[in-house]
């Protein structure tokens, strides 16, 4: 783990998502390309939470997200990350 960041889950449409998040400042999220997770960023998150907070998600079914539900796979995938 980052010094000063945190691990946390955040349930997102019944479907439990990790982040890491860090630093002060206005928020910046970091969305890792498919098949990443938030370890993708671990060399520039110290450097932005120098001046930003930093939320790094891991994907859904990547890292320590949750897998999608049966029968769920075909919504859209924005839908999935809003509420």
């Amino acid at each position: 783990m980052i010094e000063g960041f945190t691990s946390s889950l955040a349930e997102v449409n019944g479907t439990r998502l990790h982040y890491v998040a860090g630093g002060q400042g206005d928020p910046v999220v970091l969305l890792p390309g498919w098949p990443r997770t938030w370890y993708q960023f671990h060399k520039i998150i110290p450097l932005l939470a120098q001046r930003y907070r930093v939320i790094a998600v891991d994907l859904r079914g990547m890292g320590d997200s949750d897998s999608p539900l049966p029968g769920t796979t075909r919504r859209p995938w924005p839908a999935i990350y809003t509420s």
